[in-house]
C-alpha cells in the first residue's frame, strides 16, 4: 500500500509514536509519504529518520515558489512530467478560486494536488483530529481517496473541542474511520456526535526492543532518583510534583529530582524551586535526545507524571513517556487523568493520585521509599501490561489490517 500521513510538522523529536508507525509500515513493505503543514526547524532528529531516509518523502503542504511565473511554469512542468498519474478533474477543482479563494489563486492547492496524485496514495491518515479538515479538503478536490482515517491523540479531542464545540461536525459525518488512542478520547468524540461504529481505539505503541527491562533496586546510599519528562505547560502539572518533593524533603527524605523538558512555565518553576529551597535536589535540564532520556529514566527509581486538566480544557491522551518508564522497570506515580488509568492500574502497576494533590504525590513517594519490597511486583506488572497492550509490532500489524479492510 501507498500510505499518506498528514502531520503538523516532521520530524518532531517528541512524536516518536508517529515515527514508530511510519517505520513499522515501511518494515512491512508499504510506502509512506509524509505531508507536513510545517517543516520542523530542529537540527536534532531520531536515527530512524536518517536510516529510513524519511526526509526524502516529506512534502510541505501549500508550499510554492515565491516567484509567481516560476510557480506557474513549475506546476505545468510537474503535471506533464507525471501526466499519466494526473486526474484532470482534480487539477481543475484545485484551481476553483470561487470556492477556495487565495489557496486556489496562489496555486498552493494545485501543487498539493499534483503531489498527492503523483504519489498515487491508497490511504490518507490524518495524524491528529485538527488535521482532519485537510484530509477532507483534498478528498473534495479529488486528490486523495474517498476514505479518510483520522487519529485523536489528546489536545485535539480535549482542549480543541473545549474551545471549538461542533468543529468536527463535518469531519465526523464524512471521514471513514477514527482512531482515538484511548477510551477516554473515544468517549469525548462520541459525546461530540461521532458515530461509535466508525471508531476503533488504537493505542500508540512503543518499540520494546529499545527498552530493556531491569528490576528496580533500592539504592545503597538511600538517595531516591526521581524524574519527570514533560513540556513545561499547565497540563503537565510539574508544579505539583516539585511541591511534593519539597514536602518529602522537609521530612528528611533523600531525593534527587530531575525534570527533562522546557516550555513557557520554566521560569515560574525555577522560581518555585528556589523559593522552596530545593536548588540542591531539584533541577530542570531542558530537552535531551531520546536515547539520553531513556538512559536517565532507566537510572531513575521513580517517574512522576503529574498531569492535570488545564484551564483551557487541555488533557493527555496516554503519555508515551509513562509507557517507556513502565517498559524499563522504573516505578510510576501518575494521576487519575485522561487515558492514564487505562495504562497504570493503581497499586498494581504503579500509583495514581488525584490531580493537583501535592499531599497524595508526597505520600506515594514516601510509601515507595519505605516499602522497597513492593518494587519488583509493581514494575513487573507494568512491563507485562506494556508487552500485552502497547507493543508497537502488534499494534502496527493491527494498523495494517485496519487499512486493508478499508480498501
Amino acid at each position: 500500500m501507498r500510505i499518506g500521513f498528514i502531520v503538523d510538522q516532521f520530524p518532531v523529536v517528541t512524536e516518536t509514536f508517529i515515527l514508530n508507525q511510519i517505520t513499522g509500515l515501511i518494515d512491512r513493505g508499504h510506502q509512506v509519504y509524509i505531508y507536513s503543514k510545517f517543516f520542523s526547524k530542529t537540527t536534532e532528529v531520531h536515527a530512524e529518520v536518517i536510516r529510513y531516509n524519511l526526509l526524502e518523502n516529506n512534502r510541505k503542504l501549500q508550499s510554492v515558489p515565491s516567484n509567481y511565473m516560476v510557480r506557474f511554469l513549475g506546476a505545468w512542468f510537474l503535471i506533464f512530467r507525471h501526466l499519466r498519474k494526473m486526474k484532470i478533474k482534480a487539477i481543475i477543482n484545485s484551481l476553483n478560486f470561487l470556492k477556495y479563494g487565495r489557496q486556489a489563486v496562489s496555486l498552493r492547492l494545485l501543487y498539493d494536488t499534483i503531489y498527492f496524485l503523483r504519489d498515487n496514495i491508497d490511504i490518507v491518515h490524518c495524524q491528529f483530529g485538527t488535521l482532519g479538515h485537510l484530509g477532507l479538503l483534498y478528498r473534495e478536490i479529488g486528490a486523495v481517496p474517498e476514505k479518510i482515517v483520522v487519529s485523536f491523540r489528546g489536545h485535539d479531542a480535549t482542549k480543541y473541542l473545549h474551545n471549538n464545540p461542533g468543529a468536527y461536525r463535518k469531519l465526523f459525518r464524512v471521514a471513514h474511520l477514527f482512531l482515538p488512542v484511548s477510551n477516554e478520547l473515544k468517549k469525548n468524540i462520541v459525546m461530540e456526535g461521532c458515530d461509535e461504529k466508525k471508531i476503533i481505539v488504537h493505542h500508540s505503541g512503543i518499540d520494546l526492543k529499545k527498552f530493556q527491562y531491569i528490576d528496580p533496586v533500592y539504592p545503597a546510599n538511600k538517595v531516591i532518583r526521581v524524574i519527570t519528562i514533560a513540556r513545561l505547560i499547565e497540563m503537565k502539572g510539574v508544579e505539583y510534583a516539585i511541591r511534593a518533593i519539597g514536602k518529602v524533603a522537609e521530612k528528611g527524605g533523600k531525593i534527587e529530582y530531575t525534570i527533562i523538558g522546557d516550555g513557557i512555565l520554566r521560569p515560574n518553576l525555577e522560581d518555585l524551586i528556589k523559593n522552596l529551597g530545593l536548588g540542591q535536589s531539584v533541577q530542570i535540564i531542558g530537552w535531551k535526545k531520546h536515547d539520553e532520556v531513556v538512559k536517565m529514566v532507566c537510572n531513575s527509581h521513580i517517574l512522576i507524571a503529574p498531569s492535570v486538566t488545564a484551564a483551557d480544557g487541555d488533557k493527555e491522551g496516554i503519555p508515551n513517556v509513562v509507557k517507556e518508564a513502565m517498559a524499563l522497570g522504573t516505578l510510576v506515580i501518575s494521576t487519575w487523568h485522561g487515558g492514564i488509568p487505562e495504562l497504570v492500574e493503581d497499586k498494581v502497576s504503579g500509583f495514581l493520585v488525584p490531580e493537583r494533590d501535592v499531599e497524595a504525590i508526597a505520600e506515594r513517594i514516601e510509601h515507595l521509599v519505605d516499602h522497597p519490597d513492593i518494587w519488583n511486583d509493581l514494575s513487573r506488572n507494568a512491563r507485562k501490561l506494556i508487552e500485552s497492550e502497547f507493543e508497537i509490532e502488534s499494534l502496527n500489524n493491527s494498523l495494517v489490517k485496519i487499512y486493508e479492510q478499508m480498501r
